[in-house]
Protein backbone atom coordinates (compact mmCIF):
# COMPACT_ATOMS: atom_id res chain seq x y z
CA UNK A 1 0.00 0.00 0.00
CA UNK A 2 1.00 3.47 -0.87
CA UNK A 3 1.40 5.98 1.86
CA UNK A 4 -1.36 8.87 2.06
CA UNK A 5 -1.93 11.05 5.36
CA UNK A 6 -4.45 9.50 7.74
CA UNK A 7 -7.38 11.32 8.55
CA UNK A 8 -8.22 10.67 12.42
CA UNK A 9 -11.56 10.19 13.85
CA UNK A 10 -12.10 9.73 17.18
CA UNK A 11 -15.64 9.32 18.14
CA UNK A 12 -17.70 10.60 20.51
CA UNK A 13 -21.07 9.86 21.98
CA UNK A 14 -22.90 12.24 20.52
CA UNK A 15 -21.06 12.34 17.01
CA UNK A 16 -21.51 8.83 16.36
CA UNK A 17 -25.52 8.85 18.31
CA UNK A 18 -26.27 10.86 14.94
CA UNK A 19 -24.68 8.81 12.56
CA UNK A 20 -27.05 5.50 12.72
CA UNK A 21 -26.20 2.31 11.33
CA UNK A 22 -25.98 -0.99 13.09
CA UNK A 23 -22.77 0.00 15.43
CA UNK A 24 -21.79 3.40 16.28
CA UNK A 25 -21.56 5.34 19.66
CA UNK A 26 -19.31 5.92 22.40
CA UNK A 27 -16.83 8.44 23.66
CA UNK A 28 -16.94 9.30 27.07
CA UNK A 29 -13.72 10.02 29.63
CA UNK A 30 -12.79 7.63 32.08
CA UNK A 31 -9.72 5.43 31.80
CA UNK A 32 -7.80 5.73 28.28
CA UNK A 33 -5.69 3.60 26.35
CA UNK A 34 -3.84 4.43 23.08
CA UNK A 35 -3.92 1.27 19.76
CA UNK A 36 -1.47 1.70 17.36
CA UNK A 37 -0.44 -0.72 14.79
CA UNK A 38 -0.18 -1.15 10.76
CA UNK A 39 -1.73 -2.92 7.71
CA UNK A 40 0.93 -5.66 5.89
CA UNK A 41 -1.71 -6.85 3.45
CA UNK A 42 -5.47 -7.15 2.71
CA UNK A 43 -7.14 -9.90 0.44
CA UNK A 44 -8.74 -8.96 -1.53
CA UNK A 45 -6.89 -5.97 -2.63
CA UNK A 46 -8.64 -2.77 -1.17
CA UNK A 47 -8.16 -0.95 -4.68
CA UNK A 48 -9.20 2.29 -4.06
CA UNK A 49 -11.45 1.53 -0.70
CA UNK A 50 -10.44 3.17 2.72
CA UNK A 51 -10.21 0.27 5.66
CA UNK A 52 -11.85 1.83 9.15
CA UNK A 53 -10.23 0.18 12.13
CA UNK A 54 -12.67 -0.15 15.23
CA UNK A 55 -12.03 -0.54 18.80
CA UNK A 56 -14.72 -2.02 20.51
CA UNK A 57 -15.15 -2.20 24.38
CA UNK A 58 -17.14 -5.54 24.81
CA UNK A 59 -18.59 -5.97 28.71
CA UNK A 60 -19.27 -9.65 28.39
CA UNK A 61 -16.70 -12.41 28.37
CA UNK A 62 -16.32 -13.79 25.16
CA UNK A 63 -16.61 -17.29 24.79
CA UNK A 64 -12.81 -17.20 23.59
CA UNK A 65 -10.55 -14.44 23.61
CA UNK A 66 -8.09 -16.04 21.52
CA UNK A 67 -10.78 -15.72 18.33
CA UNK A 68 -13.07 -12.80 19.16
CA UNK A 69 -16.71 -12.34 17.27
CA UNK A 70 -18.09 -8.90 15.83
CA UNK A 71 -19.35 -7.47 18.68
CA UNK A 72 -23.52 -7.07 19.05
CA UNK A 73 -22.37 -3.74 20.90
CA UNK A 74 -22.97 0.31 19.78
CA UNK A 75 -19.82 0.74 22.30
CA UNK A 76 -16.82 1.32 19.44
CA UNK A 77 -15.44 3.79 21.44
CA UNK A 78 -13.02 4.99 18.85
CA UNK A 79 -12.09 4.41 14.89
CA UNK A 80 -9.87 5.39 12.50
CA UNK A 81 -10.66 5.70 8.49
CA UNK A 82 -7.14 4.99 6.56
CA UNK A 83 -7.51 6.86 3.30
CA UNK A 84 -6.86 4.23 0.19
CA UNK A 85 -3.16 3.58 0.42
CA UNK A 86 -2.47 4.45 3.99
CA UNK A 87 -1.90 1.62 6.11
CA UNK A 88 -0.78 3.10 9.80
CA UNK A 89 -3.60 3.57 12.62
CA UNK A 90 -3.29 5.33 15.72
CA UNK A 91 -6.06 5.79 18.04
CA UNK A 92 -5.80 7.74 21.25
CA UNK A 93 -8.40 7.96 24.39
CA UNK A 94 -9.86 3.91 23.93
CA UNK A 95 -11.79 3.13 26.82
CA UNK A 96 -10.09 0.37 28.41
CA UNK A 97 -10.78 -3.08 29.60
CA UNK A 98 -11.87 -6.11 27.29
CA UNK A 99 -10.99 -4.86 23.75
CA UNK A 100 -11.95 -6.25 20.38
CA UNK A 101 -10.22 -4.57 17.00
CA UNK A 102 -12.64 -4.68 13.83
CA UNK A 103 -11.59 -4.23 10.23
CA UNK A 104 -14.27 -2.97 7.60
CA UNK A 105 -13.36 -2.52 4.23
CA UNK A 106 -15.21 0.46 3.80
CA UNK A 107 -17.78 0.94 0.11
CA UNK A 108 -16.04 2.79 -2.65
CA UNK A 109 -16.25 6.28 -3.46
CA UNK A 110 -19.20 8.63 -2.30
CA UNK A 111 -20.97 5.12 -0.92
CA UNK A 112 -17.99 5.07 1.67
CA UNK A 113 -19.88 6.14 5.34
CA UNK A 114 -17.30 4.89 8.42
CA UNK A 115 -19.69 2.47 9.97
CA UNK A 116 -20.13 -1.20 10.21
CA UNK A 117 -23.44 -2.21 7.89
CA UNK A 118 -25.25 -5.47 7.42
CA UNK A 119 -23.25 -7.26 4.94
CA UNK A 120 -20.34 -5.07 4.70
CA UNK A 121 -16.84 -6.87 4.59
CA UNK A 122 -15.47 -6.79 7.84
CA UNK A 123 -12.57 -8.77 9.60
CA UNK A 124 -11.67 -9.40 13.12
CA UNK A 125 -8.28 -8.97 14.62
CA UNK A 126 -7.20 -12.96 15.75
CA UNK A 127 -5.78 -12.07 19.85
CA UNK A 128 -4.12 -15.64 20.91
CA UNK A 129 -2.52 -14.72 23.58
CA UNK A 130 -5.35 -12.56 25.33
CA UNK A 131 -3.70 -9.21 25.00
CA UNK A 132 -7.01 -7.34 24.59
CA UNK A 133 -8.64 -9.32 27.39
CA UNK A 134 -7.71 -6.73 29.66
CA UNK A 135 -6.65 -3.61 29.05
CA UNK A 136 -5.01 -1.24 31.74
CA UNK A 137 -4.98 2.91 32.35
CA UNK A 138 -2.50 4.36 30.17
CA UNK A 139 -1.57 1.27 28.10
CA UNK A 140 -0.51 0.66 24.36
CA UNK A 141 -2.14 -1.64 22.29
CA UNK A 142 0.81 -2.40 19.81
CA UNK A 143 -0.56 -4.46 16.27
CA UNK A 144 2.23 -4.69 13.53
CA UNK A 145 2.28 -6.41 10.48
CA UNK A 146 -1.52 -7.27 10.24
CA UNK A 147 -2.89 -9.22 7.50
CA UNK A 148 -6.82 -9.19 6.87
CA UNK A 149 -8.91 -11.43 4.65
CA UNK A 150 -12.08 -9.56 3.85
CA UNK A 151 -12.94 -12.28 1.11
CA UNK A 152 -15.10 -14.68 1.69
CA UNK A 153 -12.63 -17.95 1.04
CA UNK A 154 -9.46 -19.21 2.19
CA UNK A 155 -6.56 -17.34 1.02
CA UNK A 156 -2.74 -19.10 0.96
CA UNK A 157 -0.64 -17.04 3.46
CA UNK A 158 -3.97 -15.25 4.96
CA UNK A 159 -6.23 -16.00 7.97
CA UNK A 160 -9.49 -17.40 7.28
CA UNK A 161 -12.00 -15.10 5.55
CA UNK A 162 -13.19 -12.58 7.95
CA UNK A 163 -10.61 -12.77 10.64
CA UNK A 164 -7.07 -10.62 10.74
CA UNK A 165 -4.06 -11.57 12.18
CA UNK A 166 -0.95 -9.75 13.77
CA UNK A 167 2.47 -10.34 12.98
CA UNK A 168 3.43 -8.59 16.60
CA UNK A 169 0.25 -7.91 19.33
CA UNK A 170 1.69 -6.45 22.68
CA UNK A 171 0.71 -4.35 25.22
CA UNK A 172 2.82 -1.91 27.53
CA UNK A 173 2.33 0.88 29.98
CA UNK A 174 2.99 4.24 27.45
CA UNK A 175 5.93 5.90 29.52
CA UNK A 176 8.04 2.12 28.15
CA UNK A 177 7.70 2.59 24.18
Amino acid sequence: MKKTSILLLLSAAAALAGCGGLFGGGGGGGDTAEVMGNILDTTPEIGGRNVVVFAYRVKDVPADCTTPVLPRTNDTNSNEELKDGNSTFDMTKVKTGRLVLVFLLDNPGKDADGKIDPGDPVAVLDDPECVLDDVPNKYVIEATDIKINFGLTDVLGFPAPGRAEAGNLKEFPKNQK
